[in-house]
This record gives C-alpha cells, structure tokens and sequence, in this order.
C-alpha cells in the first residue's frame, strides 16, 4: 500500500482512505497494525484528515473507520510511550526547585513542619492538598494519584 505520509495533498489522502474502505478487511487490519514510527504517521495523517473533512454527525459514514484508527493510535502510543509511575515527593520538590521555593512557601499543603513530614516521606499528600498543588501549578492531579496506588 502506498504510503500516506508521502501524499502531497488531500485528493492524495482521500484516495488512500477511499482504498482502505473498499479493501479486503485482512489488508485493512494489516495496515491499522501500527508497528512503527512512519505508520504511526501515516495512520495520523489520515485521522486528521478525516476528523477536518467529514462531517462531525451520529450519522457520518466515516465514525466506524475514525473509531477504529483513534483506536490503533491509542494502542501503539501506549506501548511505544511507557512512562514510569511518577513519585508524588520528586515532583513537589521538582516544583520547589523550579519555583525557588522553601517549605514556608507552600500554605496549601500545611506548615513547615508539615511540608517537611511529606519531603521526608513520613507522610503522604491527602486529595485537598493535590488538588490544591494542581490549581496552584496548573497541573493533572494524575502526576500525584498515578503512583500513590500499589
């Protein structure tokens, strides 16, 4: 199959897509088997092109085959990118670093001595303080919950 990351040109892609639906569903499934970096793109390429060309309705003929590469996608992306669980007291002190703060400087948290509690490992942060580090920092509590579960 040709390579989609080398169409120059929306009747490119379209013409690509308008092959993919009207091929044999082995020859389908072969190419939504994203094993590589230029697959990867080729797949996104499409998507994209889809998701700017179609139309956004229940009724879009299309959905089936987006659903399908959004799916593709998601699966290759999670296993070329693994990331490690986050530890929840490198990111704080992370932040404290790259803010210049002291231990004085985080009331969301607690006192000093509490802050100091977390950094040493003695204890954990609770939801109220996640969340209130996350509003502070603009970040996903995620960085924080994803490794606090064993």
């Amino acid at each position: 199959m040709p390579n989609i990351a080398k169409a120059h040109g929306k009747n490119d892609i379209k013409r690509k897509i308008d092959t993919l639906l009207h091929a044999e569903g082995v020859k389908l499934l072969a190419w939504l088997c994203i094993d590589n970096d230029v697959k990867h793109q080729e797949v996104l390429d499409v998507l994209r092109y889809l998701m700017m060309n179609t139309e956004d309705s229940p009724d879009n003929p299309y959905n089936p085959f987006i659903e399908f590469l959004s799916i593709a996608i998601e699966n290759y992306e999670k296993q070329k990118y693994v990331f490690p669980k986050s530890d929840p007291i490198a990111i704080l002190k992370s932040l404290m670093a790259d803010h210049n703060l002291k231990q004085s400087d985080l009331p969301e948290i607690g006192n000093q001595a509490k802050v100091s509690e977390i950094l040493s490992g003695k204890r954990t942060l609770n939801k109220r303080q996640i969340e209130a580090l996350c509003q502070r920092f603009h970040l996903s509590p995620v960085l924080f919950l994803a490794s606090t579960s064993k």
